[in-house]
């Protein structure tokens, strides 16, 4: 007759007393036995094992030896043993005796063999598991598991961290055995007990043996580990079985990791070591040929790597990234700096060495300029500072009108503004309605002062064409301006057919303080030249050039009070509406 440990059949066939004369006897046969109905495949159920002390000890067979990967006595420290030392053949439960083998050895007589420490700490751990009961043993990486769980993770530990698992690492035959389990409990143990320096190293070796055939891809590098691992183990207990792969993934991976892998969480790339180089250029805002460049200068480390298919891909650093993308956070490029100051792309770049003289393109040709914020940010936040003014008082000027009109050169221009940085040219006010440096206010003779101080005045004459460009206007706006006598030229005889028209800058100058061009007083205050010239009409004031006076094709206007006077009342009418 076969009699199964059940606490009722037990106690029916006298092999245990009556329910409640022992109370820790009764918990105790309950717990076994629940654990052998819901748990069988955590026993070892065609062979037998002993620790050889214990029963010198007590004489009495424990049933946590029966456990499958309870490989050790977790009291002694010794293997278990499950085959006689004198027959050598495997103990079985069809034996006559039980503390003694059908050839006549007794079982406490045999030779004990210590394990390793971190297999008898295994040991206690699954026994514990077992019963139910929390241990003070247990390791962080096994709380919360039960002993099913447990067993689990000691078979993908112990196969997936063999230097040779072979094709199908968890698939073993005789696995209850103990010549058969001892290599694959004792490299789970290690792992569990260094959790997770490890697994840690585990995954670097795994990464070097397959550096030339694995890929960049997870699965090409870590095999059957990766897949098993997000397969096998969903539930949540086994959370820091997943999160010690992905942390070690975040700090040392360096293939191709993209936002179509669905087993990683989303916030692994954000964690990770090293990032694909398309990431990288998302999160600079740069070009692939600026990254390039910047990894070609060691300022940010990348390796190329290749695929299975001979695919090429080229991996960063995250935290040169991070720290490249600091240094783009303090520069701009000129497109920006253009914008920031009010200027235009080409004066920006005209200013830029100048008055930038730490701004800096790369090597290759065609590359935009790189300006750093400081000074830039210095000059935006003067401007900032100062007092708005709706008109320009007589003797001052803005600096916007010294751009179109005055003959400064560009280096003059850039010094200007560059003394403005240094506070040795203060502005007094910014005009209303414009942004950056052209909005500056100054007193005229303070520029004038200083001018003559730092350069020689251009005494240089300029074609019409010239003209045209300095003020922003049309070739043929400044023809019909020069041939209404508007703007003051005179005629050098050059031997040609015709006389050539020559503008002194004087008289540019004159002009820009006698004159404004409907465009300007429109854009100052934000509206349609239309509607500045229809308002201006209806207040009595008409301009003395444009398309229906002399065929202009620009409508100016003379620099007078009441002028001035009119565009103020235009300007709060305006923002009265809003």
């Amino acid at each position: 007759m076969q009699l199964a440990f059940h606490a009722e059949t037990l106690r029916r066939e006298r092999c245990a007393p009556v329910r409640g004369i022992n109370p820790l006897l009764d918990n105790y046969l309950e717990s076994v036995s629940a654990q052998l109905a819901n748990h069988p495949g955590a026993w070892v159920h065609r062979h037998a094992r002993f620790c050889p002390q214990c029963l010198q000890a007590s004489g009495y067979w424990q049933f946590g030896w029966e456990l499958l990967f309870a490989d050790a006595c977790p009291i002694h420290g010794i293997w278990l043993i499950d085959a006689c030392s004198s027959c050598g053949q495997a103990l079985t439960w069809r034996r006559a005796r039980l503390l003694r083998c059908d050839c006549g050895r007794t079982f406490a007589g045999h030779a004990a063999v210590a394990c390793p420490p971190a297999v008898s700490h295994l040991s206690r751990v699954v026994t514990e598991k077992l019963l139910g009961e929390t241990s003070s043993h247990a390791l962080g990486t096994t709380d919360g598991l039960d002993v099913e769980q447990l067993q689990r993770l000691i078979r993908f530990l112990g196969c997936y961290t063999d230097t040779d698992p072979g094709p199908r690492p968890q698939k073993i035959v005789n696995l209850d055995r103990l010549s058969v389990s001892w290599r694959l409990v004792s490299l789970a143990a290690e792992v569990i007990e260094q959790w997770p320096t490890s697994l840690h190293a585990v995954l670097d070796r795994m990464q070097r043996e397959r550096a030339t055939d694995g890929g960049g891809r997870l699965g090409g590098r870590f095999g059957y580990f990766y897949t098993a691992l997000y397969r096998g183990f969903p539930e949540p207990e086994f959370a820091p079985l997943r999160d010690a792969f992905e942390n070690y993934v975040a700090e040392h991976w360096r293939g191709a990791l993209g936002h179509r892998n669905r087993r990683l969480p989303a916030g692994i790339l954000q964690r990770a070591a090293w990032i694909p180089a398309n990431h990288a250029c998302d999160q600079l805002g740069i070009s692939r040929r600026r990254l390039t460049q910047l990894i070609g200068a060691n300022k940010i480390a990348g390796e190329t790597r290749v695929g299975l298919t001979g695919r090429t891909f080229i991996v960063v650093r995250r935290e040169d990234v991070a720290r490249q993308l600091l240094q783009i956070e303090q520069e701009v490029d000129l497109f920006e700096a253009a914008r920031m100051l009010g200027l235009t792309k080409r004066r920006m770049q005209s200013l830029v060495v100048r008055l930038f003289p730490e701004a800096y393109r790369p090597e290759s040709a065609g590359t935009p300029w790189t300006i750093p914020r400081g000074r830039l940010d210095a000059l935006v936040g003067i401007a900032d500072q100062l007092n708005s003014a709706e008109t320009i008082e007589d003797g001052a000027v803005a600096f916007g009108h010294v751009l179109q009109f005055w003959p400064w050169t560009d280096a003059t221009v850039a010094d200007a503004l560059a003394a403005v940085i240094a506070r040795t040219l203060v502005p007094v006010a910014a005009l209303r309605g414009i942004s950056g440096v052209p909005a500056l206010i100054f007193r005229e003779e303070d520029l004038r002062v200083w001018h003559a101080g730092t350069h020689p005045l251009a005494t240089g004459l300029l074609t019409v064409p010239q003209v045209a460009d300095r003020i922003g206007i049309k070739q043929e706006v400044a023809y019909a301006l020069v041939r209404s006598g508007l703007l003051s030229s005179q005629a050098i005889d050059h031997g040609k057919k015709r006389d050539v028209a020559w503008v002194s800058p004087a008289e540019l100058e004159a002009f820009g303080r006698r004159y404004r061009f409907a465009r300007d007083l429109a854009g100052s205050m934000g509206c349609s030249p239309r509607w500045l010239i229809d308002g201006l009409g209806l207040l009595g004031v008409r301009p003395i050039s444009g398309p229906h006076i002399d065929g202009c094709r620009q409508v100016v206007y003379e620099s007078t009070h009441a002028l001035r006077q009119m565009v103020v009342k235009l300007r709060a009418f305006r923002r009265n509406r809003r």
